[in-house]
């Protein structure tokens, strides 16, 4: 089997890892202490999340980020021919701009706790917080798996077999140097740091 060929079976068998395992209790049936503890839990094992499609699109972006800076050097480094580092170059940039079909979904499931739980101040952002980490840990990785594996079938059909196998090592190399620690907690972690009423207000109203 050639090193591509390796490369897509790699990510074709992902199995993804859920932070949240089970059948989770109804977040306004716990305690804050709970609440506090599972968002704790989930935050500090997102890395788990960081699963290899992750680290795919990290290579992806650093790549064509180089291409944009220094042409050259990712010309030089990937040793692929100009016009297919513009393919690959269209190709991520459209696949990032598409859309995320869970986000409303997530955002709707936080909204939901913000205006049902009976909590105030912090402990009504981290109930808030909990349910949209929940939605982060189960649709959202599944629906990133499937548009990562849609991704690298488009560039396999639009490169030449040569700069498709030279992207597929790259990739891989890059998988064996991650540490994997890819965050999808940005907006969590931000929220509850800044103790931000104003941010919860603005998604889900007072």
């Amino acid at each position: 089997m050639s090193q591509s060929r390796k490369f897509v079976a790699l990510i074709l068998i992902i199995c993804l890892v859920h932070t949240v395992s089970g059948q989770s209790r109804d977040i306004e049936e716990l305690s804050i202490v709970e609440i506090r503890s599972e968002l704790d839990q989930i935050l500090t094992n997102e890395f788990n999340r960081a699963t290899e499609w992750d680290r795919v699109t990290v290579a992806l972006k650093r790549i064509t980020s180089m291409f944009e800076r220094r042409p050259e050097a990712a010309l030089t480094q990937l040793d692929i021919s100009r016009p297919e580092m513009e393919i690959i170059q269209s190709v991520f940039e459209t696949w990032l701009q598409s859309s995320d079909r869970d986000g409303d979904n997530r955002i709707a499931k936080m909204c939901e706790i913000w205006e049902a739980t009976s909590l105030v101040g912090s402990e009504r952002i981290d109930a808030a917080l909990l349910a949209y980490e929940r939605e982060v840990s189960t649709g959202y990785s599944d629906f990133n798996q499937r548009k990562v594996e849609q991704l690298l079938v488009e560039l396999e059909s639009l490169l030449s077999p040569d700069s498709w196998e030279k992207l597929s090592l790259y990739v891989e190399d890059q998988l064996s140097r991650s540490s994997g620690n890819v965050s999808h907690s940005f907006f969590t972690r931000t929220v509850r740091t800044s103790q931000s009423i104003e941010a919860m207000n603005l998604h889900c109203g007072n």
